[in-house]
């Protein structure tokens, strides 16, 4: 074999590595976009629970309040793992 089709063979294989890996980054890009959300809804659940407690005593709201910011959480999970 020449230089020439030795250096077209190593192209065309670059060339499809790097469209594997640009797919492939950007379904990792994705999910670590997913898993930024789900944690912060995490801490959301975690800020509103310790607001609640702060004065020993849940009110209605505030129960309200965690039990959305769950649903959240949930809402994130699923996403996450596809069953959105």
């Amino acid at each position: 074999m020449d230089l020439d089709t030795i250096l077209m063979i190593v192209s065309a294989v670059l060339a499809i590595g790097a469209t594997v890996f640009g797919a492939k980054f950007d379904a990792v890009k994705k999910k670590l976009s997913q898993v930024k959300d789900l944690v912060k809804e995490g801490a959301d659940v975690v800020q509103v629970a310790v607001d609640a407690v702060a004065d020993e005593n849940i009110t209605p709201e505030e129960a309200e309040a965690i039990k959305k910011e769950a649903q959240e959480v949930i809402g994130a999970f699923k996403a996450l793992v596809g069953k959105a």
